[in-house]
């Protein structure tokens, strides 16, 4: 069976971080590999052939209204917890990546506590503090990347590589 990675991110930057490292992986990568987009953004990496599947997440917050969060929160983290494990039994899943932000929570969490290596990546946008997904992601993911060097002071275990 061929080998998964799911890819977690959310729109603008982080996809387009996504967009790069994949690119990066499709060309240093020999084996057959395919990918999983797991986002809330509407515009797919069209130029990636290896994504074999889109699934769309909404933030399991809404940012306008506490209320609506509440309300929303527990049948979206039932669906959206459904859905992690549905790909999980249909791919072979060997690892998660994941630039953020909050609808990358959920994926990396499940698939890391179900023995999946996980790698989180900081925003190339951050300079000088971290990011609320950057300081959750580095409390537990195998592999945890900064791509600006000053947030090594940040996060103790980070990798510093670059930015993508």
């Amino acid at each position: 069976m061929t080998k998964t990675i799911v890819l977690t991110y959310g729109s603008g930057g982080h996809q387009e971080q996504i967009r790069r490292l994949v690119s990066l992986l499709a060309e240093a990568v020999d084996e057959e590999i395919q990918f999983v987009a797991i986002t809330d953004s509407t515009n797919q990496l069209v130029t990636q052939e290896r994504i074999v599947e889109y699934i769309k997440f909404k933030e399991l917050r809404d940012k306008q209204s506490n209320i609506k969060t509440l309300i929303f929160l527990l049948p979206t983290l039932l669906m959206q917890t459904w859905r992690i494990f549905k790909v999980y039994r249909q791919y072979n899943v060997v690892g998660v990546i994941s630039t953020g932000p909050g609808v990358s929570f959920l994926p990396t969490l499940i698939l890391h506590c179900l023995g999946v290596k996980t790698v989180g990546f900081e925003s190339w946008s951050r300079f000088s503090a971290p990011s609320f997904s950057g300081r959750f992601f580095s409390k537990f993911v195998s592999l945890f990347y900064v791509q600006n060097e000053a947030m090594k002071k940040h996060y103790k275990s980070a990798i510093y590589k670059g930015r993508l």
